[in-house]
Formats: structure tokens, C-alpha cells, sequence
């Protein structure tokens, strides 16, 4: 099973993940550039 398969293998990742697409087709994605996320979040 690759990646794709697993992270579809459930009815709430399936949920979750398409609406995380929409929120970003929608405008309400964040973008943040990698040197961002390492301050934000760490290394």
C-alpha cells in the first residue's frame, strides 16, 4: 500500500483531505515558505 492508498483508506481521511483541498482552492489555505514553518514549528 503506498501513501495515497493509506491516507484514503478511512471515510474521515478521505473527509478530512478533501476539505482541506477545498479550504485551499477557496483561498483559505495558509502559505508559509519553508524557512517560515522551521521558525513556526521548528527543525
Amino acid at each position: 500500500m503506498d501513501e495515497t492508498e493509506y491516507l484514503l483508506s478511512t471515510e474521515a481521511n478521505k473527509k478530512h483531505l478533501q476539505k482541506s483541498m477545498d479550504d485551499i482552492d477557496s483561498g483559505r489555505g495558509i502559505t508559509l515558505t519553508l524557512n517560515e514553518l522551521q521558525v513556526k514549528y521548528g527543525k
